[in-house]
């Protein structure tokens, strides 16, 4: 399962070995709170099992989960002192349920929540769980873990990784770089680097 998580002063975890997702005090170890998968699931309308089953991440008194959803739960206050127990949204919705199941690990940043199934990748507002860009196709052979850097996509397993770039955002920052310094040589360098690897 996903590592425990600090934020607000609570460790959030979902233990592999447990089918409770916990909130501990960070400074005395104290068990504040524990939620049930299988309650979490009936909070989503949904009794499956696995509805719920792994920690995705935690931003401010927000929880991030996923299993054949993908849902944040919300905490009134700080996560310190009271459990992620209302539903702040969850993705899809019921009606396209029945023929989806969220494949791989669900990467979080700040702004947005990148949800592999299959062979796309969906990605999620993490305030509001809309999905802010078109769901993308991956070929058949870039399955694998995600990771997300500035601007990039990596997919990595055993035997390769492969990776998406977006080149019109690093071409603009690059000259937006080099028209701030124009008598320094690495951006000027980083400028040239990046048009020869988008082909530009």
């Amino acid at each position: 399962n996903a590592p425990p998580v600090i934020e607000d002063g609570a460790i959030v975890a979902a233990p592999e070995d447990s089918e409770y997702l916990i909130g501990l005090d960070l400074d005395t170890g104290a068990l504040v709170w524990s939620l049930h998968h299988v309650e979490l699931s009936k909070r989503l309308g949904n009794l499956e099992r696995n509805a719920i089953r792994r920690l995705v991440g935690v931003i401010g008194n927000r929880v991030y989960l996923e299993g054949t959803r993908m849902a944040c739960f919300q905490a009134t206050g700080s996560l310190r002192r009271a459990a992620p127990s209302h539903v702040a949204w969850f993705h899809p919705d019921r009606s396209r349920m029945s023929n989806h199941a969220i494949g791989g690990w669900p990467v979080l940043t700040r702004d947005r929540v990148y949800v592999p199934g299959g062979n796309r990748i969906t990605i999620l507002e993490t305030r509001s769980g809309r999905q802010i860009e078109e769901a993308f196709d991956l070929p058949s052979n870039a399955n694998g873990n995600l990771l997300v850097g500035e601007d990039a996509l990596f997919t990595l397993s055993a035997h390769r990784i492969m990776g998406w770039f977006e080149w019109k955002t690093m071409v603009s920052r690059a000259r937006e770089a080099v028209r701030k310094n124009p008598d320094t040589p690495g951006p000027v360098r980083d400028l040239a680097l990046v048009l020869m690897q988008a082909g530009a």
